[in-house]
């Protein structure tokens, strides 16, 4: 019995061994098992020295240096034979101007007349008015120049009305060939039924003839209906009022008769009224004969065609009509083009002779000024003799001079003018098209000039700007040529759009690089010692600010435990590595800089050691 009990004890004690022994390895091992489960944490010392941070930015490359191509005067652009981004060199074509003269132009010219006038007035003055060969000098060379640009403001004309009347020339022969295909279609269309059961080909044969007379019959009153209009009109016209004043007793075509035969005996006057009425008397004689002659020509085609039908045995004498009607139409529409050709080319030698009197003219007052100049040069050197009024003179002279070597600067383009390139470059802008008229002094277009290089700039804040200066060189990041291509900053300047808060950093470039690229460009600010660094990936933000999250140490009997804390920081300043901090932060402080997990202050983490 009692080794029974002895027993019993004995498993008892062993349990509760085992069980403690349990409970100790449960509780040693309790920390190593919650380690595994907590975030994983890189953390790093905070650290003290330099910071060299970079200002970034992005700039569109441009010519160091442009040239603006500008027009002195208001002229109508005729063309623009060049584009953007064109290679252009010296003496090349860029603007090319109509023919009419310019606002200024005609502005300047009248002020240089008035100028003139008043300098020949006073001249004349200064002379005492005699009439001696000096002044019937300049009387006789101002008359002439007063002709000269009386004949050229007559003529003036329109180099656009001209342009359009070539192309009316091209339209109306184009339209005339349309017209004889038309008569040549008709004409074989009407021979070829001609061939039919018609009756004898003797008969149809007279027709034909019979219709080319009568045709031409037509054609020919036409004409002198068209030469002797005026003439003809006028004759008409005379002849009504005749009427009328007879109370209307008889036709006008009496009256006609009557009076163009009183007209006969002015044959050979040399007055030009009555050589008018002679005239009269020969276009009603040439029209009323051409009218006979038609109204002849269609008895016998009348009588051809009624002897071509009565012989006819088939009937078609229908299609044959239809056929010469059309035949007969399409001569009076190519007749009519035919005038209209004609016409055309009239209107065109009549504005190009316009032209030529111009030009003429224009050359007659260049001419007529000299003369005039010299008169009025001879006038002055003789008959000017006191001081002061010579002095008044000169000064007028000078006026003169002045005016007069404006106006040829503006004359320089001339008819048909143009502006050429001054440079070789590049077509950088074009503000101007065919059809526009210029403003003065405006830039019609930007040319590049590459000869002094290419630059890249961007605008950066004023604190920025005062980290580099002039001469540092910029890392062009996005650059991926075989070539080198450097950036070197040459200047700093207000920036217009923020003038109070940016600056302009402007950027010289070296190597082979095109305009118009876009080019990103770094430079480092002049680097500062600070006393707390901390590595960019340790910058943390929320709607409170910037912070970092630092491990601070708990001690426990038996082990070490790490609690994520939070400390504000103010960023001062960074490079692409470290940023230089202000706050709360030490030496002796470990920032947290990448987790395997989220965590917020507070956490409890492991250190990646560990």
């Amino acid at each position: 019995m009692t080794e029974q009990k002895v027993k019993k004890r004995g498993w008892v004690k062993n349990a509760a061994i085992i069980f403690l022994a349990v409970m100790l390895a449960l509780t040693f091992f309790s920390n190593t098992i919650m380690n595994h489960s907590l975030p994983e944490v890189a953390a790093q010392y905070v650290q003290s020295g330099a910071i060299n941070a970079k200002i970034r930015g992005t700039g569109t490359v441009t010519a160091m240096e442009s040239y603006e191509v500008k027009s002195e005067q208001a002229r109508e652009v005729l063309s623009v034979p060049v584009q953007v981004g064109d290679e252009v060199k010296v003496g090349d074509t860029l603007v090319l101007f109509g023919e009419a003269e310019s606002k200024e132009l005609e502005a300047a010219q009248k002020e240089l007349d008035d100028l003139m006038l008043k300098y020949q007035q006073d001249l004349i003055d200064a002379s005492g008015g005699t009439n001696s060969k000096e002044t019937l000098a300049v009387k006789h060379a101002q008359e002439a120049l007063d002709r000269a640009k009386a004949d050229r403001s007559a003529n003036a004309f329109d180099a656009a009305s001209i342009e359009s009347a070539k192309r009316a020339i091209a339209d109306t022969k184009a339209n005339e060939a349309v017209r004889q295909a038309e008569c040549d279609l008709a004409q074989s269309n009407l021979d070829a039924l001609g061939g039919l059961s018609h009756g004898s080909s003797g008969d149809y044969s007279s027709v034909t003839a019979a219709s080319t007379a009568l045709n031409k019959a037509k054609s020919d009153l036409n004409d002198d209906m068209s030469y002797y209009k005026t003439s003809y009109d006028a004759l008409t016209a005379a002849a009504t009022a005749a009427k009328v004043a007879a109370g209307n007793t008889a036709s006008v075509s009496y009256y006609m008769d009557k009076l163009a035969q009183s007209y006969l005996g002015y044959k050979d006057s040399t007055d030009n009224d009555t050589k008018a009425k002679y005239n009269q008397y020969l276009a009603y004689t040439a029209i009323t004969k051409s009218q006979d002659a038609v109204d002849a020509a269609q008895q016998t085609y009348n009588s051809a065609l009624n002897s071509y039908n009565n012989s006819s045995s088939s009937g078609n004498e229908y299609e044959w009509n239809r056929l010469n009607k059309i035949l007969s139409d399409a001569k009076a529409r190519l007749k009519t083009a035919q005038n209209a050709s004609t016409a055309a080319a009239d209107n065109l030698k009549e504005l190009q002779d316009k032209k030529t009197a111009w030009q003429t003219a224009d050359d007659a007052v260049y001419n007529g000024q000299i003369a005039l100049d010299n008169a009025v040069e001879a006038l002055g050197a003789k008959k000017i003799t006191d001081a002061k009024t010579q002095l008044s003179l000169d000064s007028q002279k000078k006026q003169v001079a002045e005016k007069k070597a404006a106006l040829d600067k503006l004359k320089s383009g001339g008819e048909g003018a143009s502006i050429v390139s001054k440079v070789n470059g590049k077509v950088a802008s074009i503000n101007v098209s065919a059809g526009k008229t210029t403003t003065a002094d405006t830039a019609l277009m930007v040319i590049e000039v590459p000869d002094m290089g290419y630059g890249v700039s961007f605008s950066v804040t004023t604190e920025q700007s005062k980290k580099v200066a002039v001469g540092d060189a910029g890392e062009i990041t996005n650059y991926y040529s075989d070539g080198e291509l450097t950036a070197t900053l040459v200047g700093i300047k207000s920036d217009p759009q923020n003038p109070g808060t940016n600056k302009i950093l402007n950027f010289k470039l070296q190597g082979e690089v095109e305009s118009g690229s876009q080019l990103a460009i770094s430079i480092g600010e002049r680097g500062g010692s600070y006393d707390t660094i901390v590595p960019n990936s340790a910058i943390r933000s929320d709607s409170n600010g910037k912070f970092v999250l630092v491990v601070v140490v708990k001690n426990s009997p038996l082990s070490n435990r790490y609690i994520a804390t939070r400390i504000d920081v103010k960023v001062i300043v960074s490079d692409d590595v470290n940023t230089a901090v202000s706050g709360g932060l030490t030496t002796s402080d470990m920032v947290i800089t990448t987790s395997t997990k989220p965590i917020e202050p507070g956490t409890q983490v492991r250190l990646a050691d560990d």
